[in-house]
């Protein structure tokens, strides 16, 4: 345990301490911690019940905190105590867009271990994380998001404009490639859910036919 570690949890343990202060920028102390990177303070903070990893502070969190400060160890300790995915940046970006556009992989895929998070979620000018990742040019990036199958390839912004028109526009031929190979693959993968539903609803006819139903 470090010198200012010590020194604060012996600050928390007096009593009376008030732990919802915040600094002369109106930030509170979890949120300086998690920004220093100070993962002593931090782990001494969670232990005292009066601090809650998946708690907000208006459009900011411990979790959009450590991504906006680009510490990865951070953001993926956070993750990991619980951090919660369910607040928005003042610009409607969820954990996982803003980690997109911050490029960390890392923190991106643990993210997206959460069964619950919305791989399609776009911020108020209509940009979600794969669209980011299209302009970018980041191809691991493309790469780890096409390979959840929650994310819709063929999903536009408020612009009208996919992925692949992305990444064409910015000259990104890589990522183009690999966008045109998701895209034929929901294709066919619709062609053929389009095909099985058709079949069934034949086969379920015929049998009402022979059955005077």
């Amino acid at each position: 345990m470090s010198g200012a570690t010590g020194i604060v949890g012996l600050l928390l343990e007096k009593e009376g301490v008030y732990v919802n202060t915040t600094s002369p920028t109106q930030r509170p102390l979890l949120q300086l911690a998690i920004e220093s990177a100070h993962i002593g303070t931090i782990r001494r903070l969670l232990q005292d019940p009066r601090f809650d990893i998946a708690c907000h502070w208006g459009c900011n969190s411990p979790l959009l905190a450590a991504i906006r400060a680009g510490r990865d160890s951070i953001t993926l300790f956070v993750l990991r105590q619980g951090g919660s995915d369910n607040v928005r940046t003042p610009r409607g970006e969820n954990a996982l867009l803003l980690a997109t556009r911050k490029g960390s992989l890392a923190v991106v895929k643990e993210i997206l271990k959460d069964n619950m998070v919305d791989v399609n979620s776009a911020d108020h000018n209509g940009w979600n994380a794969l669209r980011c990742a299209a302009d970018e040019g980041s191809m691991e990036m493309a790469r780890v998001l096409l390979a959840d199958p929650r994310t819709n390839v063929n999903s536009v912004g408020s612009d009208g404009r996919s992925a692949l028109n992305i990444a064409l526009h910015r000259g990104h031929v890589g990522i183009a490639n690999l966008l045109r190979q998701h895209e034929e693959r929901a294709a066919r993968g619709y062609r053929q859910t389009t095909h099985r539903a058709r079949r069934r609803k034949n086969l379920r006819a015929k049998y009402q036919r022979r059955s005077g139903l």
